[in-house]
């Protein structure tokens, strides 16, 4: 039986907790390991988890989320998100956040993209075809629908061993490589601690 999801809601305190322990686990390391630092963190921390979710298109009000999902038998996710109202998923996968996370070790020429960010990649590319080729009926019992809107985000590497000319080459990927009129989103560790530290400070004013 695949994992169901567990509906989840939204508490702000405790958002802002985990946001500052997400901040902790960051600088406690220059490098963090997947399955030492980064699932444990994430599968303990549900709330900020969820909100991963919120920076991708029409996603803005998760109440849904499954660890380690399965993708129709073939797949397994690191987390599942969504919001089962509007068919809306996200499929994120994390992977390690080291010096070469992301690039390879290169000569007098620009790194190529390391085996660990193209294995991600191509993760997500296999869930994308493992959920196109299901039937409307496999769709509908597994999320309620024949149709559902999603979209797969990788979490890799850290800002530290990225220059420019390398954030603008992930960039260039995730905004120009459309897989069946899907992007696949790519970011740091640290830019979505950025990311939920504004959202912080968004709410924050709107409730004032």
């Amino acid at each position: 039986m695949p994992k169901t999801f567990e509906k989840i809601g939204f508490d702000f305190d405790k958002f802002k907790n985990e946001v500052k322990d997400l901040e902790k686990l960051l600088q406690s390391k220059a490098e963090l390991k997947e399955r030492k630092d980064i699932l444990p963190f994430f599968n303990e921390n549900k709330i900020l988890t969820s909100q991963i979710a919120t920076f991708l298109p029409y996603l803005d009000s998760p109440n849904s989320i499954a660890f380690e999902y399965d993708i129709f038998g073939d797949f397994v996710c690191d987390v599942a998100i969504g919001n089962s109202s509007e068919n809306i998923y996200c499929f994120l996968e994390f992977e390690d956040a080291t010096k070469y996370s992301l690039f390879k070790k290169s000569g007098k020429y620009q790194p190529a993209f390391s085996s660990r960010f193209e294995q991600g990649y191509s993760q997500i590319l296999d869930w994308f075809t493992k959920i196109e080729g299901q039937s409307s009926i496999e769709k509908f019992n597994r999320f309620g629908s024949i149709t559902i809107n999603y979209h797969g985000f990788l979490i890799i590497g850290r800002d530290k061993f990225t220059d420019p000319r390398l954030s603008n080459r992930i960039k260039w990927r995730e905004k120009n490589v459309i897989i069946n009129n899907k992007n696949i989103y790519i970011s740091t560790f640290d830019n979505i601690f950025r990311l939920l530290q504004t959202k912080i400070k968004i709410i924050e004013t709107y409730r004032k």
